[in-house]
């Protein structure tokens, strides 16, 4: 691993092997991700839409040490960056947030966030890696079914999601590219893709990336893995790329392998 101080700044998608990420990068000895892997930091202070993961000052007395850095890093100035330059001044090399639904900031909001990490003096490394619109909706159906430890049947429930906010927000990858591309440059920005992120080749370019040793090994672990239970119908599977046409037309342009990887 290089001795270059590294913030990795992952935002999604949600489903696309993020949490497999977190486990890649922490993996290597010189690196520390932190309480979390998750932070719901900034997707809580700009966005209603997560909301639910804003931590109240009336519930201060009640906290644990998770919440507790969770309420200091969304209400202290500051505190954010501050946590993560004590990790990197304790001696490890990388850290990070890797939080899906940050996906939702605005150019704004991420070039703020920028601006507070690059203040430590790091190198900002942004990942954003994508899977096949209708797959990712699915596959983000089934999780949600296993957690609610509830009888749903998969097709209404994707019926139901595919086309709300919390399901746009997540996978209209043109609009996140874009954002991203306006504020990070060219060096500091990886996309890739869920589907061929375990490929030797690919491994590679995100370690290249990431300034991390290759680790082939660690492919073979799997997280948070939503087994299909059954196939929903032609009919749906063509109802949602429909709705998400514009995602699909903006990969294929963009990343040529979309148009092998998504048929």
């Amino acid at each position: 691993m290089e001795n270059e101080r590294t913030f990795v700044l992952c935002v999604g998608a949600q489903k696309a092997a993020t949490s497999w990420l977190h486990s890649y990068i922490s993996s290597h000895p010189n690196a520390h991700m932190g309480f979390a892997k998750e932070y719901h930091i900034w997707d809580a202070v700009h966005s209603q839409l997560f909301k639910n993961y804003k931590i109240h000052k009336t519930k201060l007395s009640k906290l644990n040490t998770v919440n507790y850095l969770r309420y200091c890093m969304q209400n202290i100035p500051g505190f954010y960056e501050g946590y993560f330059n004590s990790i990197l001044n304790s001696g490890a090399c990388i850290t990070g947030d890797i939080t899906p639904s940050y996906s939702v900031l605005t150019e704004d909001n991420f070039r703020e966030l920028k601006g507070k990490i690059k203040s430590t003096g790091v190198k900002v490394r942004c990942v954003f890696i994508m899977r096949d619109p209708v797959e990712r909706c699915w596959s983000a159906v089934r999780m949600d079914i296993r957690n609610s430890k509830k009888e749903y049947d998969e097709e209404q429930y994707l019926q139901q999601k595919y086309s709300t906010e919390q399901f746009q927000v997540r996978t209209r990858y043109e609009l996140i590219c874009k954002r991203l591309r306006d504020v990070f440059s060219e060096e500091e920005l990886y996309f890739g893709f869920y589907e061929t992120m375990f490929d030797d080749g690919e491994l590679e370019r995100i370690s290249k990336f990431l300034g991390v040793p290759v680790n082939y090994e660690q492919r073979k672990k799997h997280f948070n893995v939503s087994p299909k239970k059954s196939q929903i119908s032609i009919d749906l599977r063509e109802e949602v790329r429909s709705f998400y046409s514009n995602t699909y037309d903006y990969c294929f342009e963009n990343f040529e392998e979309t148009k092998l990887i998504w048929k």
